[in-house]
């Protein structure tokens, strides 16, 4: 089904608009009247039902990336931001196979654009969503795609493979937050032995995720009480990083990643 003969879809739609960088409460504005966008070669128009703040939405919205934005031609204002997708079809592009079809709840990341997902509608890749399961609430299934995949653009920057991640050790430091959360799953998942960092309010939150050590940052120096890891990923605080290095075992196969930004 091609997007001319999709379902009814307004031409304009509501969005939460950035007109300027700066502080939310002084940048956004809910717009009415914003177009609705149309699916081209391999897209799909999904009405949004959840979608989710992340930091990398905080700092765009502040102008962090604006150059690089502009260097992809995706620098222009007003911009609208979020990454994380969860609604349902209402058209699809062409050469969209009959996987997704309109009226299909499907959730998914959009990837880096200045028409992002804090609107009624957003338009993305087919291949960038797949079925909601039915267990998942459109808010639940918002909260994980650009969590999940940051996860594991990290842990894969970190050296750690799928294939042969039982029995590593990894430290997460900052387990607590958004992306720590869904980090620990995926390395419990898959087999490793996870430590990580938290507050007082995350420690039994990271326990009850799975991980098999969590030390207190505010009472204990997690380099003093761990050693011999193979991978750390930095999700909290780069100034860090020396002590995280000094926690990996010697030898080669050892690796760092951070997600954090300056």
């Amino acid at each position: 089904m091609s997007s001319s003969t999709a379902l009814m879809i307004p031409t304009s739609m509501r969005a939460a608009q950035v007109n300027r960088f700066g502080e939310a409460r002084d940048v956004f504005e809910v717009v009415h009247n914003a177009p609705t966008p149309s699916p081209g070669e391999g897209e799909v128009l999904v009405r949004q039902r959840a979608t989710s703040v992340n930091p990398i939405d905080c700092r765009r919205r502040g102008g962090y990336g604006k150059k690089l934005m502009e260097l992809r031609g995706m620098a222009d204002l007003p911009l609208l931001l979020g990454n994380d997708v969860s609604g349902d079809i209402v058209a699809v592009g062409p050469g969209v196979s009959d996987r997704l079809l309109p009226g299909d709840a499907v959730f998914g990341a959009k990837r880096p654009s200045k028409e992002g997902t804090y609107a009624e509608y957003c338009v993305v890749k087919a291949d960038d969503v797949v079925h909601k399961p039915a267990a998942l609430s459109y808010a639940q299934a918002a909260a994980l795609p650009y969590a999940f995949l940051s996860a594991w653009a990290a842990l894969r920057d970190a050296g750690l493979q799928a294939t042969t991640a039982a029995g590593k050790r990894v430290f997460l430091q900052g387990g607590s937050g958004g992306t720590g959360v869904v980090t620990i799953q995926v390395c419990k998942a898959l087999g490793a032995h996870v430590a990580t960092t938290a507050g007082p309010a995350g420690v039994e939150l990271c326990r009850d995720l799975g991980a098999d050590e969590v030390v207190n940052y505010r009472t204990q120096d997690f380099a003093e009480h761990l050693s011999d890891f193979d991978f750390a990923v930095c999700l909290a605080d780069q100034g860090e990083e020396k002590k995280m290095l000094s926690i990996l075992r010697d030898g080669p196969g050892s690796g760092y990643a951070t997600l954090c930004t300056p």
